[in-house]
């Protein structure tokens, strides 16, 4: 599969795309919208690094789906997709895409432990028959990965519904050896009993909650991160800090024994995945 960056017919699908709404209703807009998605080939992922507080080495890298629309951003085409009732659709289609990358960049033979990407699924797709935790095994198998190089990242962009079906699915996806996380937790839809429910092995704390944590009067954003790393502990699962921006913040993070970091201090997303600066 073949990767490319933004182009002069990516410029043109974002033309016809500012047409797209008028005069529809928003599940009519966002259904064109998808239709523009689906048929473009212009599509790449980049990868950033989730580093280890304590060693500063990558141990697993998030997998950011990048569309070749111009300027519609992945949360354009997510709102499209739950407009139009297709999220399942859509992450069908970001996963395979991503999978085939991963498989194009990742070693060979035995993947070690820092040999491991996250993928980001919205809760409505892992509900889906689609996304079984047995059929996303083969399918992770299909292109020559392990389940165990996966990790499902579940994003907040819509709320966590039929939370006992989904830490079903949870529970069937690591019983396979998938690592799963919930993100922007602290600013999301999920409350910490939701979090708790789905007994995920990693939890990214909101980029909100990060930026600043290392000034001088922001004892309070401290005291809550070393209750997040209790609660996380208490429930078996890792903490990944997001956002990390400045030194200071990283410094008050690795005080307060936060397993993992991911920001632009550490390392920018990138066509590759890179070891932090």
């Amino acid at each position: 599969m073949r990767f490319f960056r933004t182009s002069h017919r990516a410029a043109a699908q974002t033309s016809e795309g500012d047409l797209i709404g008028q005069g529809e209703t928003p599940e009519e807009a966002g259904s064109d919208l998808l239709s523009l998605f689906f048929a473009s080939h212009e599509h790449h992922v980049e990868f950033q690094p989730i580093v280890d507080l304590k060693t500063m080495s990558a141990q697993w890298w998030e997998c950011l789906f990048r569309p070749g629309m111009g300027s519609q951003t992945i949360t354009d085409v997510v709102e499209a997709a739950l407009a139009a009732k297709r999220e399942v659709d859509l992450d069908m289609f970001a996963v395979a895409v991503t999978l085939a990358r991963i498989a194009e960049v990742a070693p060979r033979g035995d993947p070690g432990p820092a040999s491991r990407y996250s993928i980001n699924v919205l809760p409505a797709s892992l509900l889906a028959p689609q996304f079984e935790a047995g059929a996303l095994a083969e399918r992770v198998r299909g292109v020559g990965l392990s389940p165990g190089q996966i990790v499902i990242e579940c994003t907040e962009q819509q709320a966590f519904n039929d939370v006992p079906r989904l830490k079903k699915q949870v529970r069937a996806l690591r019983q396979l050896g998938f690592g799963f996380a919930v993100d922007n937790v602290g600013a999301g839809y999920a409350s910490l009993s939701v979090v708790a429910a789905l007994e995920p092995s990693i939890i990214k704390i909101d980029r909100e909650i990060v930026s600043g944590v290392g000034n001088k009067d922001a004892e309070a954003q401290k005291t809550l991160f070393e209750a997040f790393v209790s609660f996380s502990r208490r429930i078996g699962a890792q903490t990944v800090a997001r956002g990390i921006e400045n030194r200071k913040d990283q410094l008050a993070l690795q005080d307060r024994e936060v397993d993992f970091g991911q920001g632009f201090l550490l390392g920018r997303p990138s066509t590759m995945p890179l070891q932090p600066r």
